[in-house]
């Protein structure tokens, strides 16, 4: 049976999920403030998704609880551990939300060199306790401080220190997991049971939110070189608003991408316009000591950077790298691609460059834009495509073009331009469709083989093993692979109500089966990724962005009140 309409729970279907609870103040419903502000989102695209209730469980018991309940009463339910999806899959519409903001711990096990994290823990949490511990430790995760431990690794997890020591995929050692029968398991990759030792390779890189609720995982520790934990750290910058500067600039970019680096060496790359130029930028981190670093960066430094500022530092203050925060009171959109080594030639460059100069006319003073390359390598290629569900381990540059406004009206036009930007970039993919799901784009059309290759058909059978009613779900989850007597029956329903839907229902439930090429724009097909996504951004955006204009991002209770008055006005 499918889900009901979105709409409000029940008075009846509340009270039943608040006996499951052991506190008031775990059910948080619309109207009020705490339920505001778990709802809340960086990204005004998506600030009218309103589920008809939030639940924060305080114990794994209480997850599988409310879990069996929403599959039994076919209540629509969606997973928030950081709330950081670009795509805003971390909230549903009209159904239940499982906020894990309560699961915080941090467990450190210093003869094993194994840290326990708890799915509802940012980055920040994890890497606070590690220092207070010992600062020469470090665990795969991100340089954004404020995106959730548990979507981050479950979508694969690249690492400034990836090169060294894999994706954070690679690290797992074991999870805890709520299934969609409300089933709480102990999974690792040596468990007895065959099915369960198949659920564990899903979720290590299988995205989050397709195959049950993450309650907290093991991950390797490593120890940085330095024991007070320190990194060399320099931040090299071209202007590229200079020709003479922007020839040095394609010849670094050339010495980058045609150079053998040490897997100690991480060099991530972004364009980005500051003070109306436009700039070519590289970070570059080094698990060692700064005057070695320098030493095998010669061949970057001889391109005379305009701005150089080598230094050492503690790690922990190299993790800075922010994302949109939430309250942040812009609309926001992202596509990313996975290049291979050797990809990034002057072709490519001057396209990026030529790109950037093309969105800052577009965005002016309304918005900005920025694309970036993270670098992985070495340890990363070392793992077959085949032996997690990450798929592209050939991959060297992980990159993405992210794309703000402010204003209402820019939609259809930034959208247009992302996939300007997408058409331009793509033909130097891997297979010219490899993409990261962690960078999760709405508008993908043949997402399944972008985000995961040839093991798509995998996840769909252990899908359909674990949860084969696809109770977890949302627009491009992991759907379980169908019986082939049943395909003609739905071939035949399910243009209808996905147009009813306005969602592109027959790629979410069977994409390998049906493509974009093979789909006819008329009344008889669903709507292609695209079209649906500029159809969910018109119905959930924020209406007056205008209404935010003077308030400070710190003033979160006059944002949350024009935020909801307009979900109201929308009712």
């Amino acid at each position: 049976m499918v889900s009901r309409p979105t709409g409000d729970l029940s008075v009846k279907e509340l009270r039943a999920i608040f006996r499951r609870l052991s506190s008031i103040d775990q059910l948080l419903i619309p109207g009020t403030p705490a339920y505001q502000a778990a709802i809340l989102t960086e990204n005004l695209l998506y600030t009218k998704k309103r589920p008809g209730a939030v639940v924060v469980p305080y114990t794994e018991q209480q997850i599988a609880s409310v879990v069996s309940y929403a599959r039994a009463k076919h209540i629509h339910l969606a997973i928030k551990n950081g709330g950081h999806s670009f795509a805003r899959y971390s909230i549903c519409h009209g159904g239940l939300v499982i906020d894990l903001t309560s699961f915080k711990d941090v467990r450190i096990d210093d003869k094993q060199d194994i840290v326990t994290i708890q799915a509802g823990c940012v980055w920040k949490d994890v890497y606070d306790a590690l220092k207070a511990r010992d600062p020469s430790y470090i665990v795969v995760g991100s340089r954004c401080p404020t995106v959730g431990v548990s979507g981050f690794t479950l979508g694969g997890g690249l690492s400034a220190f990836s090169r060294s020591y894999g994706l954070g995929i690679d690290n797992v050692a074991a999870m805890t997991v709520v299934t969609a029968a409300g089933d709480v398991l102990k999974l690792h990759d040596t468990v007895d049971d065959e099915q369960e030792r198949k659920l564990f390779w899903a979720m290590c890189g299988g995205g989050g939110g397709n195959f049950g609720v993450l309650v907290e995982f093991k991950t390797k520790l490593h120890r940085l070189k330095d024991p007070d934990g320190k990194v060399a750290y320099i931040p090299l910058s071209w202007d590229l608003s200079d020709n003479n500067t922007r020839g040095r600039f394609l010849g670094a970019m050339n010495a980058l991408n045609t150079g053998e680096w040490p897997k100690e060496l991480t060099i991530n790359a972004i364009w980005q316009y500051k003070d109306e130029k436009l700039w070519g930028e590289m970070t570059v981190i080094y698990n060692g000591k700064l005057d070695k670093c320098l030493e095998i960066l010669d061949p970057l430094l001889e391109f005379k950077p305009t701005e150089s500022d080598p230094k050492e530092m503690q790690w922990h203050d190299c993790v800075t790298e922010q994302g949109h925060d939430v309250g942040s009171s812009i609309f926001h959109h992202c596509v990313s691609f996975i290049f291979g080594g050797g990809a990034i030639e002057p072709p490519v460059v001057n396209a990026i460059i030529s790109l950037m100069e093309e969105a800052n006319q577009l965005l002016v003073d309304s918005g900005k834009a920025y694309i970036l390359w993270d670098m992985a390598g070495h340890e990363t290629t070392t793992v077959a495509p085949h032996a997690t569900p990450y798929y592209w381990r050939q991959g060297i540059y992980v990159g993405c073009f992210k794309i703000q406004w402010r204003y209402r009206a820019m939609q259809k036009s930034c959208l247009e331009f992302s996939e300007k930007v997408k058409r331009t970039l793509l033909q130097f993919a891997l297979e010219g469709k490899a993409a990261y799901v962690n960078y999760i784009d709405p508008t993908v059309e043949d997402w399944p083989y972008a985000y995961y290759g040839t093991n798509y058909a995998e996840l769909q059978a252990i899908k359909a093993t674990w949860d084969g009613t696809n109770f977890f779900r949302f627009t491009q989850s992991i759907s379980p692979k169908l019986p082939e007597k049943l395909r003609p029956v739905l071939n035949s329903l399910l243009p209808k109500f996905a147009r009813v839907a306005n969602v592109n229902l027959v790629s979410a439930i069977d994409p390998v089966q049906h493509t974009p090429e093979t789909q006819v724009v008329d009344e008889h097909r669903p709507l292609t990724g695209l079209e649906a996504t500029a159809a969910m951004w018109d119905q959930y955006s924020f209406s007056g962005p205008e209404k935010l204009t003077n308030m400070e991002e710190s003033d979160a209770e006059k944002v949350l009140m024009a935020i909801s008055e307009d979900r109201l006005q929308a009712e």
